[in-house]
């Protein structure tokens, strides 16, 4: 008799565990990316690719596999060294610097922190995206969310943040 109810219990424990893992196997909904050279995490959804950025500044490359959202995340050692339009002289403050790229600029929480996020635009390239901008122990982080066509950023817009993009901000982590 005992024999039976430890079978029985094995039994339930057995399916017990496949139905958590199971559980926790199909509702895990993001991955986390840790980027060791640059001390940083995220979560980005399944279903999205990342590599190296093995053009521009350094940094990680998020693309959704279904669609054509796609983030950058770049990597500046300093503020002279950053992408942006405004002059050697106005590179000391990261509020004064994204202010000559950016428009409707505003402080969100990020990480700890504060972080500049706005709407960038190149007529040339008809490129609109939303950027965040970021500092951390004098480097400085600029997150590009935009579409991407296949081909290039050209004739691309993108001003409102997605569901994912508001989750990988919101998952953003200095690791050190």
């Amino acid at each position: 008799m005992i024999k039976k109810y430890k079978y029985l219990w094995g039994i339930i424990m057995v399916v017990l565990l496949v139905l958590v893992i199971g559980y926790f196997s199909f509702n895990q909904k993001t991955i986390k990316y840790v980027n060791q050279k640059y001390h940083f995490s995220f979560n980005y959804p399944i279903g999205w690719e990342i590599q190296d950025n093995d053009s521009g500044p350094e940094g990680v490359n998020i693309k959704s596999i279904s669609s054509d959202e796609y983030i950058i995340i770049s990597y500046f050692n300093s503020f002279p060294e950053t992408s942006t339009q405004a002059p050697l002289d106005k590179r000391n403050s990261l509020r004064e610097m994204v202010g000559y790229d950016m428009t409707d600029i505003e402080e969100i929480q990020f990480s700890n922190g504060v972080a500049y996020k706005g709407i960038f635009t190149n007529e040339a390239i008809k490129l609109v995206d939303t950027e965040v901008w970021a500092e951390h122990h004098g480097h400085v982080y600029q997150i590009l969310f935009s579409k991407y066509n296949g081909d290039s950023f050209i004739n691309n817009t993108k001003k409102e943040l997605t569901e994912d993009d508001l989750k990988l901000i919101e998952s953003f982590k200095w690791e050190d």
